[in-house]
């Protein structure tokens, strides 16, 4: 079955990586904070970390994503050019100082590193309001095929959806089969045109019998900016 579609109204998606091929940071943040105190860290993470980070060049994007079902739960993507600019965003005095801010609001925090399958953008500087998270499990003897259509439907889905502004997928360190995805659409009801969309129905039909686990989470209507980073 072939799927049919027009090119986006908007510019025809990119992808994230770096120029020379060479492997890039992607992790993701985990941060519970103490109860009805994210907001306060999110106010030290406004005041300290934004303003620094457009004039990172190795910083690629940091997208923040609230689970609708836990108001105290923030999950962060996290893209750096390398090891070293990592070390450059978290050396800051600034980064210090939202470090101490969020101290008496943190609960807890891990991350998650992971290896990038692909990441996916339309142009910068669009703004999306409506995302998901995914975790999927395929199984074992077809985590590579699995892998291989994931990829084509993210770059398919940016490239010739409207409703869909960002896709990455990621799988965690030595587990190439534990995979996260961040996705991101312009509002709610872009987000439920693209999974009601042919595209999407034609790649679920594909990969059904592939999937031993699957699970998502809805976020918070955040508006998220879509980066201009890295530079061409």
């Amino acid at each position: 079955m072939q799927v049919q579609v027009n090119a986006s109204d908007n510019a025809l998606g990119h992808e994230i990586r770096n120029i020379d091929n060479s492997p890039m940071i992607v992790q993701w943040s985990v941060l519970n904070s103490t109860p009805g105190n994210l907001g306060e860290i999110g106010k030290f993470a406004t005041k300290f970390v934004a303003p620094e980070t457009p004039k990172e060049e190795g910083t690629y994007l940091i997208y923040g994503f609230n689970p609708q079902n836990a108001p105290d739960t923030g999950i962060y993507l996290e893209v750096y050019r390398s090891a070293k600019d990592y070390d450059i965003h978290v050396g800051k005095t600034t980064f210090a100082s939202f470090l101490n801010g969020r101290r008496p609001f943190l609960r807890d925090l891990h991350f998650i590193y992971t290896d990038s399958i692909v990441i996916y953008s339309k142009d910068a500087g669009l703004v999306g309001n409506a995302s998901r998270l995914t975790y999927v499990e395929p199984k074992q003897e077809v985590v590579e095929d699995f892998r291989k259509l994931l990829r084509e439907e993210y770059i398919r889905a940016v490239n010739f959806e409207d409703s869909v502004l960002f896709m990455a997928a990621n799988s965690e360190l030595g587990n190439p089969d534990k995979i996260h995805s961040f996705l991101l659409f312009k509002d709610e009801k872009a987000k439920e045109a693209y999974f009601n969309s042919d595209g999407y129905k034609i790649f679920l039909e594909r990969t059904k019998s592939m999937i031993k686990e699957s699970r998502y989470l809805d976020g918070s209507n955040v508006n998220i900016k879509l980066s201009d980073k890295p530079k061409k």
